[in-house]
Parts: C-alpha cells; structure tokens; sequence
C-alpha cells in the first residue's frame, strides 16, 4: 500500500478542544503520517492556531479559521472545497484515526470502484489509573459493524435507515468527489445538527456501497452522557426540517437515476418516515460510564482475537500518547454539549 497515504485527506473539525486537537496531531506525527491534514477551526480562541504552527515541520497541515456560528453542515462542506486528494476523510478532534487502517481502506476504494467508501472496526479507549499507574483499555465500539453492500439504492438506504447498520459511516473514507457533493446538497437543506450525521452518510449510499474491513480504524473516548432528550428529539425532526432533509435525499436519488419518479419518491417518503418515527421512540435512558465497562468486559475476548490483525507500532504509540496526555473528560462533555445544541 506504499504510497496510499499520500492519496487522502483527513479533515478535522474543532471547536474549543485545543488539548484534544494536539493530541491527536502527537499521534499522527508519531506515526510519520504523510496525508494532507486540513483543520477546519470555528473556536472562540487563538490557541488552536497557535498550537497548530507548532506541528508545521512534522505533518502537512492546512488552517481554516471560521465564524463560532457557523452550522457544522456549512463548515465541512466548505472544508471539503479545500481537498485537493482522490479521498478524503473526516476525523472528531477527539478521535485517533489509525493510519494503517485509513490506508487499507483507500487501496480497497482503488480495487473497487462501486464502493464510495470503506472504513474498519470502531473502539473505545479507556484510561486508568492502577496502583498509580495508568492503564489503558479497549473495547470495541460498535458491535456488529456491517457493510452495506446491496446493488440497489433504495435496498442500500432501508439498511441504513432502518438501523440495521451499526457505525459511523460519517467518518469513513469516501471518494472526495462524492463526499463534497453529499456535504454540498446536505447543507442547502440540513437545518438541524442532529442530521447533520444521517443525511450526508444516506446521501453518500445513494451514490454507491460501503465497506467494512477488519481492521483497526479508530479509537474514540467513551460517551459518558447522552445529548438529546424526547424534547430535543421532537426539535431535532421538526415537520419543516424532515421535509427538507427528504427532499436532499430525493433529488440525489432522482439525479443518479437520471429522471424523477413518483413511486421511487413513495418508496423515499415510506422510509424516511419510518426512520423518523424509530429516532423519536429512541430509549432516553442514559448510558453512563459504567455500561461502558461492562461492555468493555464482555467483548474483551473479541478485542484480542481482532487485535491480531491490528497495527501494533500504532497500538504502541497511542497507548503511550494516551498515557502521557491526560486530559480531563468534562472539557470534552461541555464542548459537545455547547456545539450539538447549535442550530442552523
């Protein structure tokens, strides 16, 4: 896979998280990372700036600052204008997004063009402290993870919205051609931030299949909250904003067919309504830290077996990255909580 790196880009939103952007920036320039790595900044502070100049000689970075109210939609999908690579890749500022794993999924995308994006296994990290001494822990994230790999549009969007897949396709790695195309049509009609996830990723499988290798892809810490309640849930999927977000959906699928018709836009509006309809019954009860744990527990023989096929070099260094860059969990609460309630 000599060379694939250079192929992609990785794309990072921040807001207010200058200790978790930093971070993760030490790990990639640990790894000797070789993509293009473009920051899209909409922080109230210049320390995110400052800190970035600091990495100029180690990794090829590109700085975007943005307005502190600009919609999460607006600023990708201007973000993605700036990628100048054949893939690119959205990475949380608060993730570690493993090199290796990145790589295998752009050599996949090259094999196999009907395949707009590829991603791998999805954990959680956990740091410790143990007779005074950290430790760290993973537990895989999203159990189950499944490709969606069906020939047909509409058989592709029901496995997603349905819920049958279990993942991020948010972050996978996607043709830059298709994902800037998706965040463009997503932020003309996308008014909410809870859909700021949902409709690029369905707009992304209107245009093709996604992959999901059995590697080790990225490492994120553990939720310890929930944010959105029924009554946030009933703003979130507001009539006017579900309208919106269907008719993006309908017209991406009607130009990949190349002519509108109505019985494809029944087959849509069933659908869509049925994923609306189990998002507003979601379970409001709260996963806390110690669900977690268990969950770490019980799915630990799978995290070795799969460990097996997992970069070590880059185990290594995160582990050590992770022991060594303590950071407290309520800055990273608090930011979220502050940009998810943001509305267009």
């Amino acid at each position: 896979m000599a060379g694939q790196s250079e192929k992609i880009t990785i794309v990072i939103p921040t807001f207010n998280r200058t200790p978790y952007l930093r971070r993760l920036l030490l790990f990639f320039g640990a790894c000797g990372l070789q993509s293009p790595i473009i920051i899209l900044d909409s922080g109230s502070s210049a320390d995110t700036a400052v800190m970035v100049k600091e990495f100029a000689h180690r990794l090829r970075i590109s700085y975007q600052a943005f307005p502190g109210d600009v919609f999460i939609v607006r600023k990708i999908a201007e973000g993605l204008q700036m990628v100048q690579t054949e893939y690119a890749v959205l990475c949380a500022d608060d993730d570690f997004l493993i090199p290796d794993g990145m790589e295998r999924a752009v050599d996949f995308l090259e094999k196999h063009p009907d395949y707009v994006m590829a991603q791998g296994f999805f954990f959680l990290h956990y740091v410790r402290e143990q007779a005074g001494r950290r430790d760290v822990s993973f537990a895989p994230l999203y159990i189950g993870q499944r490709s969606i790999e069906q020939q047909n549009v509409e058989d592709r969007l029901e496995f997603f919205l349905s819920g049958r897949n279990v993942g991020a396709l948010f972050f996978a790695v996607s043709r830059t051609k298709i994902l800037r195309e998706a965040w463009q049509e997503a932020a003309q009609n996308v008014k909410d931030w809870g859909l700021s996830e949902t409709i690029p990723s369905a707009l992304c499988l209107i245009y093709g299949k996604m992959k999901v290798l059995p590697d080790f892809f990225c490492t994120r810490e553990p939720n310890t909250y929930q944010w959105y309640d029924k009554e946030y849930l009933m703003k979130m999927y507001a009539p006017e904003k579900c309208d919106l977000a269907e008719r993006t959906l309908r017209q991406a699928w009607d130009k990949v067919a190349g002519v509108a018709s109505p019985e494809r836009n029944k087959i849509l509006s069933k659908l869509w309504a049925d994923h609306v309809v189990r998002q507003l019954n979601k379970p409001q009860k709260k996963q806390g830290y110690g669900a977690h744990i268990l969950r770490q527990k019980m799915f630990a023989v799978i995290y070795r077996l799969r460990a097996l096929l997992f970069s070590r070099r880059a185990l290594m260094r995160l582990k050590q990255i992770l022991i060594n860059e303590p950071l407290d969990a309520e800055l990273i609460r608090a930011t979220r909580m502050t940009y998810q309630r943001k509305d267009a």
